[in-house]
Parts: C-alpha cells; structure tokens; sequence
C-alpha cells in the first residue's frame, strides 16, 4: 500500500489543533492514522491506523511529531 504525499510544515502540530477524526501522519513518514483522542495538557494524541496485514494498531504520540492532511475539510461553526 502506497502513502499518500503530503506537504510536510515547518510550523509544529498542536495538539489544540486536533480532533477526534482528523487524518494524521507521522512527520518522519508512515501510515495514515486516524485520531481517537487529544490530550491537550500533556500535547500527546491517541490514533489508530489499519497495518499493511490488515490489522489494527494504534500508539500516542506527541503532537508535534504529527502532520494533519490538507485536503481535510472541516465544518464551519455558525454564530447562534
């Protein structure tokens, strides 16, 4: 399975920045992994992804080791 390119960022990932859901990377390469949780006071995020064996895995990393997906469309909030 091929990784898909990414225009990697100088700038480092926040962990306020992240929400469950969003599509991540490791800024050193690999798969593409999904959010599961943030913890914002400790910068460490929770993702899952599927091995190249079909397999689950998941692990924490530290936000800043973490690249988002571009093409990610999030929704816009409405004022009430």
């Amino acid at each position: 399975m091929a990784f898909g390119a990414m225009a990697q960022s100088d700038t480092p990932t926040r962990a306020d920045s992240l929400r469950p859901g969003d599509k991540v990377s490791l800024r050193s390469g690999g798969p593409t992994m999904t959010v599961v949780d943030v913890s914002r006071e400790s910068g460490s995020v929770f993702c899952r992804w599927k091995k190249k064996d079909g397999s689950m895995a998941e692990a924490t990393f530290k936000a800043a080791t973490l690249q988002v997906y571009p093409s990610q469309a999030r929704p816009q909030a409405y004022p009430a």
